[in-house]
């Protein structure tokens, strides 16, 4: 089992990076997925998402009511749509990715400041003529996602099927039923622990 392939690694979410304990429990979440095992770790001081609307109540669930989860053991992927499948941005070298250039009126001869013709005053370009690159956030420099309209249909709701290719990746065979306490999600179950999946709106 490795809780940190349930981890999140984006930009902005550092606080859900790492599994952390807390009482009896080892948790682990990407934002989307939120599973907890017995205590594997000592650390109780890190505690980044309160726990209270997740009621953990799968014993309640009746044995019949559980389904075999899909193994997903590949995704499709797709060109990532936040860098055009380049993998990140490159400074513009015409403004230096200030996104503005100066320039010298040459009827009153004061300087001003423009957006650049460039990069359209964004300072950075997505062509490897620019300056210094910057990796996407959202491919983390791969070029490729999983594709968003993939999905698992199963026990009446859908499921990206990144977030079941991470779970099965992590915690091997699981079993899924529908969840009461947590409005669109799933819960699992997997040999030495539980947790929820989210499911898609459609």
């Amino acid at each position: 089992m490795d809780l940190q392939l349930l981890c999140s690694n984006e930009p902005g979410r550092e606080s859900i990076s790492r599994p952390w304990s807390a009482g009896d429990w080892t948790f682990a979440t990407d934002g989307r997925i939120l599973v907890r095992v017995p205590r594997i770790n000592t650390e109780d001081k890190y505690k980044p998402l309160k726990l209270e609307a997740f009621k953990f109540g799968h014993d309640a669930v009746p044995e019949e009511a559980w389904v075999d989860g899909v193994v997903v053991d590949e995704v499709d992927m797709v060109d990532c749509k936040r860098c055009n499948g380049k993998g990140g941005w490159y400074n513009c070298t015409e403004c230096d990715g200030e996104g503005k250039v100066e320039s010298t009126c040459d009827a009153c001869g004061h300087s001003h400041s423009s957006s650049c013709g460039n990069c359209g005053g964004e300072g950075i370009v997505n062509t490897d003529e620019g300056g210094k690159f910057h990796e996407c956030h959202k491919c983390h420099g791969q070029k490729r996602v999983a594709d968003p309209q993939s999905f698992v249909e199963m026990v009446g709701m859908k499921f990206a099927t990144h977030l079941l290719f991470n779970l099965y990746n992590a915690v091997g065979a699981y079993k899924v039923a529908v969840s009461d306490d947590v409005e669109g999600a799933g819960l699992v179950k997997f040999e030495g622990g539980t947790g929820y999946v989210m499911s898609l709106r459609r």
